[in-house]
């Protein structure tokens, strides 16, 4: 039984049964094969968090300004991607191919994951196209919808994050050559002994919440017999853990305070903190955008208001039409429909889900809630009557 009990149980395929516990709807993925494992991870991964997984996929094959936009973060980002990992997709092909040949059975079974993985993720994006309820609301934000996953969107996103922490996230290359020098230099022991002295495996001056280390222990999963590493502290040791770490801050903060105290006694006053000055320049900035916001606001009111009327009035009119008497591009329009469609059935459900609801880009559907305005209209007038 998960911690706090089981919110809800889902077996997208008979060999994997998906649990999310209570307390957070954490899913807890048990399988009675290893692929059946893998399936429910994808699936329950794209469930969470379909599109943050999308935005890696695009970024590892170098194509993000194409999703998410041409900012210049997107178009930098790509072009470091691309420096560094310039893969086409036969290059990602052969190392699915390939993987077997050094790694043997390990390589196979590697791709044996990604393949069920990926079979995962696509079930619920079918799903997600069908019910746009399921759809997360950035796809909407970047008038996108997800496309299918393969395995070789996986190679490319494994090459983005090897990126990350071969370049940014550990300098491996860097510490190599230095051990290589040092050994090169002392020998081989004398050598390594020296770089260990260099080396931040484990800094004692990194904050941390935990006191003590944890052992796994062995527990028994309820859907099958097979048990699994489901190691926690419990929680009358997390209080405890807490409950140390909060005396040793409040015996920090008081610390600091007395030397503040003896600083402002003694001296000129401090010099204000790099976060004293961020937050003094975002509340400077705020003031400054503040009449514009006023004006974006406004101008939002009157466009609602005037798409609201010639939706009421019009049967059959086009968007271009409708842009046209408003005197609005047919973005703007279109935003505005879409804004009051979703408020439409916030109203009516009371469920902030709503907002999630696709954009309307089609005639068709403008058509109809024309057409349904209009004939309320008609309704209200006859009822007045």
């Amino acid at each position: 039984m998960p911690p706090g009990g089981v919110a809800s149980t889902e077996s997208p395929r008979a060999d994997v049964t998906i649990v999310r516990d209570g307390s957070y709807g954490v899913p807890h993925i048990y399988g009675t094969t290893r692929a059946g494992v893998m399936f429910g991870g994808g699936y329950a991964g794209a469930e969470d968090r379909l599109f943050l997984m999308d935005v890696p996929r695009h970024a590892g094959r170098a194509e993000l300004p194409s999703f998410a936009g041409g900012s210049p973060g997107n178009r930098e980002m790509d072009r470091a991607q691309w420096a560094i990992a310039a893969y086409t997709a036969a290059d990602l092909q052969s190392q699915l191919d390939n993987a077997p040949r050094p790694y043997g059975a390990t390589g196979a079974q590697l791709v044996d994951d990604v393949d069920n993985y990926v079979a995962g993720i696509n079930p619920y994006i079918t799903k997600a196209l069908a019910d746009p309820l399921l759809m997360p609301a950035e796809y909407a934000g970047v008038g996108k919808l997800p496309t299918y996953w393969t395995p070789t969107d996986m190679i490319a996103e494994a090459s983005l994050i090897g990126g990350i922490f071969g370049k940014g996230g550990g300098n491996e290359l860097r510490s190599a050559m230095t051990l290589e020098a040092f050994e090169q230099r002392f020998s081989t022991a004398a050598g390594r002994a020296a770089w260990s002295d260099f080396r931040e495996k484990n800094d004692p001056e990194a904050p941390t919440t935990a006191s003590q280390p944890f052992l796994l222990t062995r527990t028994e999963a309820p859907f099958n017999s097979h048990p699994y590493d489901g190691a926690m502290p419990s929680i009358q040791q997390l209080v405890q853990s807490i409950d140390r770490r909060i005396r040793e801050l409040n015996r920090e903060i008081a610390s600091l305070e007395d030397a503040r105290s003896a600083l402002i006694s003694n001296g000129p006053a401090p010099t204000p903190t790099p976060n004293a000055r961020a937050k003094r320049a975002r509340r400077q900035q705020s003031a400054r955008q503040a009449p514009r916001r006023k004006r974006t606001r406004k101008r939002r009111v009157l466009l609602a208001e005037t798409a609201e009327q010639l939706l009421a009035q019009s049967d059959g009119l086009t968007t271009a039409a409708l842009a046209e008497q408003a005197g609005a591009d047919r973005d703007q329009v279109l935003a505005r429909l879409r804004d009051l469609e979703i408020a439409r059935r916030v109203r009516r459900t009371g469920q902030r889900r709503a907002t999630r609801w696709h954009a309307i880009t089609d005639e068709d559907r403008i058509r109809e809630r024309a057409a349904e305005l209009a004939s309320r209209t008609r309704r209200s007038k006859q009822d007045g009557d």
